[in-house]
C-alpha cells in the first residue's frame, strides 16, 4: 500500500519556529502531506499521528501547507528507524497510523509523503519544498479534481474451470465422448480434457483481467497496474487477477462505479469478483520525480 525506506533530510540547524537546540536534537519531523496552498489545513489537528499521543499539526511554509508531527529521534532517527522497521508489528502500526492521518485530511490538493519520510527540522522541510516547488505545483495540477480508487479482481478457480469446460464446444464435446469411451480411451480423454480446460481457463482469466483494466481505464484520468498479491497476503482464498489503481475525476466517479458493476455482471458467471475501494489519498499518482518517484 504505502511502503519504502525512511530517510532524514536536511542539516540540523536552529529552527525558524522557536524550537530549542535540545528539542531539535531530541526530535525529528515526520511529514505526512503537503498542499500547494496557504492554510489548506489549519492549526493542530484532532488526531494522533504515526505514534499514539503524538499530535499532528499543519504548518504554513511560504505558499504551501505541510502536515507534520514531531517524533522521538530515539525511535525515528536515521539509524534507529532502520532497526525499528525490522519489527513487523511496530512497522505495521506505524503504516496504519500514517494512513489514518492521511485519510482524515482533505484529499483535494493533497500530495502525500511516502511512509516514514523524515526531516531533521521544520527548516529542512521548508528548504525541500522550496527546492521542489515547480514539481509540487505540476503534480498538484495533475491530480486536482480527481480521486484515487483501487480495483482488485479475483477468480474462483473451480467456478472458472467448470464454466470454461461447459461453454467451449470443443471441451464439452470431449466430455460427452467420455461417457461412451472404453476405459483406456477414457483415461487419455480425461487427461486431455483437464489440460485443455486449464489452458482455456488461464486464457479466460488473463483476457478478463486485461479487458477489465481496459474498460476501467477509459473512465480514469490515469491508471496504474500493480503486482498481484498472493493468497497469503490478500487472504481471499481466491486467485487475484488484477490489482490496479485509477485516478478518477470527481465528476466521473458515478460512471466509474457503473463500469465496475457492469464488469461484475458480465464476468461474475465465470467466477470473477471485483473489489472496489476508495477514494484514497493519491498514493499512486503523486509522483514528484525524487529518487523513488515520490517526494
Amino acid at each position: 500500500m504505502i511502503a519504502g525506506r525512511s530517510r532524514v533530510k536536511g542539516n540540523r540547524k536552529p529552527a525558524r519556529h522557536g524550537s530549542s537546540s535540545r528539542k531539535q536534537a531530541d526530535r525529528v519531523v515526520y511529514a505526512y502531506a503537503v498542499y500547494p496552498a496557504v492554510e489548506a489545513v489549519a492549526g493542530v489537528l484532532d488526531v494522533d499521528g504515526v505514534m499514539p499521543g503524538v499530535p499532528v499539526r499543519a504548518e504554513t511554509l511560504g505558499d504551501m501547507t505541510v502536515v507534520v508531527s514531531e517524533v522521538d529521534a530515539g525511535q525515528f532517527g536515521a539509524d534507529a528507524i532502520k532497526e525499528r522497521l525490522k519489527d513487523a508489528d511496530w512497522a505495521r502500526d506505524r503504516v496504519l497510523g500514517h494512513h489514518r492521518v492521511l485519510t482524515g485530511l482533505p484529499f483535494e490538493g493533497m500530495l502525500p509523503f511516502k511512509f516514514c519520510t523524515l526531516f531533521s527540522s521544520l527548516d529542512a522541510v521548508a528548504d525541500e519544498l522550496a527546492r521542489r516547488r515547480p514539481l509540487i505545483r505540476e503534480a498538484a495540477e495533475s491530480i486536482g479534481g480527481a480521486r484515487e480508487y483501487g480495483v482488485k479482481l479475483y477468480a474462483d478457480a473451480d467456478t472458472l474451470y467448470r464454466r470454461t469446460q461447459s461453454t467451449l464446444p470443443e471441451l464439452s464435446g470431449i466430455a460427452r465422448r467420455l461417457s461412451a469411451a472404453s476405459r483406456g480411451t477414457a483415461f487419455f480423454l480425461r487427461r486431455k480434457l483437464q489440460e485443455m480446460t486449464l489452458t482455456a481457463a488461464r486464457k479466460s482469466a488473463g483476457d478478463g483481467a486485461r479487458l477489465s483494466h481496459e474498460a476501467l481505464e477509459t473512465a480514469a484520468r490515469r491508471a496504474s497496474v500493480q503486482p498481484v498479491q498472493p493468497r497469503d497476503v490478500h487472504g481471499q482464498g481466491r486467485e487475484m487477477l488484477l490489482n490496479a489503481a485509477y485516478l478518477v475525476p470527481v465528476d466521473a466517479v458515478g460512471g466509474f462505479h457503473g463500469k465496475v458493476d457492469a464488469l461484475q455482471g458480465r464476468y461474475g458467471p465465470l467466477g470473477f469478483s471485483y473489489s472496489l475501494t476508495g477514494p484514497w489519498p493519491p498514493y499512486t499518482f503523486a509522483a514528484l520525480g525524487s529518487d523513488d518517484g515520490r517526494i
